[in-house]
């Protein structure tokens, strides 16, 4: 038998498996395929935990919901040209879809990560549905580009977070989420809105070099460590009503294109404005702030 042609060389990986016969590539790397014949093959690989699928392309709807992955799971730089759905699966073990490509929708709500997840360089052409899934370990996103929305609402994520350099075209949600470790969102830019609201963040919010061109809203959230947004953009909104911030906050040369709202939020530790601009209103009513509340000598352009 011929061997599979297939070579991923960001990685230095050679599928090992055999070509179809009179073909250059294995049935999960050519391009057109019997669907039906391959369903039945990638069941029959999960039953075998043979779960190495880089660079497969799928080339209708999969729908592998509920599935219990005991081994690691590998989709890097695999190809999903419609929906698939992964709702309620378990992943035993690392998680890999980096560089992985999606041309519609991907779900992948209350599912359970028992350790990483890694979604860096990922292209998600339509919304991402991560809603109430629970990550025991951490969850990478670096290098993104998600060109609809982002649901990761509910979620609980025992360590950080990592978003950092992501293109978002619609709204991304993190509303009522648990985050054990830092949430970091530096340098990336997000067309729609950002929303961490009545989210509790143990580590530290790393979100400096950002353009949050529709705003940000952390209204009702409680973030025990450090929260950097300097050198951002922060466009329309700026919500952080009720917000209790229990460490320093660094909103230095940071540009507020609209509103911003602090009302009855806690400042905890020191607040830097320094260079600050703000093209709207902001509102402070009942704000708290131990060290002295710096909004005070702000000059609103």
């Amino acid at each position: 038998m011929t061997q599979c042609s297939y070579y991923l060389a960001d990685i230095g990986y050679q599928c090992e498996r055999d070509a179809e016969v009179g073909q250059e590539y294995c049935l999960g790397h050519l391009p057109r395929k019997d669907n039906e014949r391959f369903r039945e093959w990638i069941e029959e690989l999960i039953l075998q935990e043979k779960t190495d699928f880089i660079g497969f392309i799928f080339p209708a709807s999969f729908d592998f919901s509920g599935k219990k992955f005991r081994t690691k799971v590998d989709f890097r730089g695999a190809l999903f040209s419609e929906n698939v759905n992964f709702a309620g699966c378990q992943f035993e073990d690392e998680a890999w879809f980096s560089r992985a490509m999606f041309g519609d929708s991907c779900f992948f709500y209350d599912c359970i990560f028992y350790k990483e997840a890694f979604f860096s360089e990922v292209k998600i052409s339509g919304n991402a549905q991560f809603n109430k899934a629970i990550f025991g370990k951490s969850l990478y996103f670096m290098d993104a580009n998600l060109y609809s929305s982002g649901n990761f609402e509910s979620v609980k994520v025992e360590n950080e977070v990592n978003f950092s350099r992501i293109r978002a075209g619609n709204e991304i949600s993190f509303k009522s989420s648990f985050i054990g470790g830092n949430v970091t969102i530096a340098n990336s830019i997000f067309d729609g809105f950002f929303d961490i609201s009545e989210t509790s963040i143990a580590g530290n919010i790393i979100g400096n070099k950002t353009i949050f061109v529709s705003g940000i809203d952390l209204m009702m959230s409680n973030i025990e460590k450090i929260v950097d947004f300097s050198d951002c953009t922060i466009g329309q909104v700026a919500n952080f009503f009720l917000t209790k911030f229990n460490d320093n906050v660094n909103f230095s040369r940071t540009e507020f294109q609209g509103d911003i709202f602090l009302q009855k939020s806690l400042f905890n530790g020191h607040v830097d404005i320094e260079q600050v601009s703000v093209l709207g209103k902001v509102y402070m009513e009942e704000a708290n702030f131990k060290y002295g509340n710096p909004f005070d000598k702000i000059i609103l352009i």
